[in-house]
């Protein structure tokens, strides 16, 4: 990228305000994050190497955004610049400009928030994403967003980053079980790819969804298991591992999901091989971003977990078939 500072002088110009009104959020693993308050209203901005994204991308990432927001999704929408642009070119990256999602980050320790009511609603959103996302893909001749298919099944660019034969064996051998799951508007269109937690704030009663960098034409039986990957795995990093999580969060979550998009069976049979699928991005995604020679303790203990579960094909929370059995015989009349 070049040299940053001068990349955002110019892009705050486009925006109204210099680069001191800038707060730095995060350097994500895609983008640099800032925060910024103009008129007083919060905003977002995010500044994305052209190595990282094409501007087709970017755009019809805006666009998506846009189609959620019509189809009254919480979201936080993109902004122009003065150039009237959601997408503005500036050095070697591409600027995008979001409105900043009221409320914050959900708290699994309160039971006050973390609980089946809000599980419920959870899943719901994700059902009003989905079913806004098969009319959307419906009306598009160019989707310009990554697309899986049988053909081309290694998505993330996971498989040439994964570290050993064996591991990559274990890769294979799920992706063929994929590729025969039903590509049918029903269990595939655009999703959002990486939703959990950290990608939405929680305002009283109402969840706004943001971060759409990842969405991609997929299975959406993905993000169910993402957010239940997420849900799960900080739960029992700060709470009670005793108590029946697995099975509480999914019926709550799916019936939740059933309010506003079809459920079927066999989405739900498809999750513990998504959910093995999250294991191994996160695997991989964790050796390129973590420093591995200076690990702390936690870092080192999550990336040997992550690794003995793929080797070992432990399935993720149990989550065996008498489990999705019982998860299924709790939904209220699943398809």
């Amino acid at each position: 990228m070049k040299n940053l500072i001068e990349t955002i002088k110019k892009a705050t110009e486009l925006y109204g305000i210099t680069p001191d009104e800038l707060t730095a959020i995060s350097e994500g693993f895609q983008n640099k994050v800032y925060s910024f308050t103009r008129n007083h209203h919060d905003y977002i901005m995010r500044i994305t190497s052209k190595d990282k994204r094409n501007a087709e991308m970017l755009n019809e990432e805006i666009s998506w955004i846009q189609c959620l927001k019509k189809s009254g999704v919480p979201v936080s929408v993109a902004v122009t610049s003065k150039n009237n642009q959601f997408v503005e070119e500036v050095h070697d990256s591409y600027v995008t400009v979001f409105e900043k999602a009221t409320g914050g980050p959900v708290n699994v320790q309160n039971r006050d928030q973390w609980n089946p009511h809000f599980f419920q609603r959870w899943g719901r959103l994700l059902g009003e994403v989905h079913q806004a996302g098969k009319r959307y893909s419906a009306e598009k001749t160019n989707t310009g967003r990554p697309h899986w298919n049988a053909d081309h099944p290694y998505n993330h660019e996971l498989f040439k980053d994964l570290p050993s034969e064996w591991i990559r064996q274990k890769y294979v051998e799920l992706v063929e079980r994929i590729k025969e799951f039903s590509m049918g508007d029903q269990y595939f269109g655009l999703i959002h790819n990486d939703f959990h937690q950290g990608n939405f704030f929680v305002d009283e009663e109402e969840i706004t969804l943001f971060d759409f960098d990842d969405c991609a034409y997929f299975y959406f039986a993905y993000d169910i298991a993402t957010a239940f990957y997420h849900a799960y795995w900080q739960h029992t990093s700060f709470n009670s591992t005793e108590d029946d999580f697995a099975v509480e969060f999914l019926i709550h979550f799916l019936n939740g999901y059933r309010e506003s998009n079809d459920l079927t069976n066999e989405l739900i049979d498809q999750l513990p091989d998504f959910l093995k699928l999250r294991e191994l991005f996160l695997y991989v995604l964790f050796l390129k971003v973590w420093d591995i020679g200076n690990l702390q303790d936690w870092q080192e203990y999550t990336i040997h977990n992550l690794k003995t579960n793929i080797e070992n094909n432990k399935i993720y929370a149990d989550l065996d078939s008498d489990l999705l059995t019982k998860i299924k015989n709790n939904i209220h009349k699943p398809l």
